[in-house]
């Protein structure tokens, strides 16, 4: 519905400028001489310009909106392109009904890749090592190296040596 208001909106627009975009331009320009000449103060122009710029606005704003409730990208189904994908999203179903892009692209999605990735090498997931936070303003552990988040691996295969063939 918004984004066929937005269309309707941008039609409008066309048939409306078609029968009154010269009269438009010319008390424009008009304005513009006033103002140069000092017959009319700058804020009527500035407030013409504002109009303009506001109805250019929600007119893009209203577009865009439109294309961005068409459809979720993130939510898209995850197609496999070959026997080993494939095997991989079967993996993956155990745990999600509907295997998304979102599912094994985003930050946890990617330990739940590279969870399937093991399981498919017949080979285990090292657990993720235990976060351990620094002490705020001194104190034990101050200066520590910052911790890995608790999803990251702590030692074993690589995801990335994992995707090689």
């Amino acid at each position: 519905a918004v984004l066929f208001t937005a269309v309707a909106m941008l039609g409008w627009h066309n048939v409306w400028m078609a029968r009154h975009g010269r009269d438009l331009a010319s008390n424009a320009t008009q304005l513009g001489h006033d103002v140069r000449s000092g017959t009319q103060p700058l804020w009527a122009l500035a407030f013409a310009v504002g109009l303009a710029v506001l109805r250019e606005g929600s007119e893009t704003v209203l577009f865009l909106y439109g294309i961005a409730l068409a459809g979720e990208g993130g939510n898209v189904t995850l197609p496999a392109l070959d026997s080993r994908e494939a095997a991989i999203i079967d993996i993956l179903r155990r745990q999600y009904a509907h295997v998304s892009a979102e599912i094994v692209l985003s930050g946890p999605g990617l330990v739940n890749l590279y969870d399937a990735l093991c399981e498919l090498a017949g080979k285990p997931a090292t657990p993720a090592a235990p976060v351990a936070r620094p002490a705020v303003g001194g104190g034990a552990g101050a200066g520590a190296a910052p911790s890995r988040p608790s999803h990251a691996r702590a030692s074993g295969p690589a995801p990335r040596a994992m995707l090689r063939r």
